[in-house]
């Protein structure tokens, strides 16, 4: 499981928090996998 980005506001404070990731190379590997797939059926 992964966010890429995560926002939200504290229980306390009511500030506005968030967070921003890359994608782990992993799931950016898998994506582009997928990509091809889709382009080798798709055309």
């Amino acid at each position: 499981l992964h966010a890429r980005f995560l926002e939200l506001d504290h229980p306390t404070s009511g500030k506005r928090m968030s967070w921003e990731s890359p994608l782990p190379d992993d799931l950016v590997w898998l994506l582009t996998l997928l990509k091809q797939d889709r382009e080798a059926f798709v055309g």
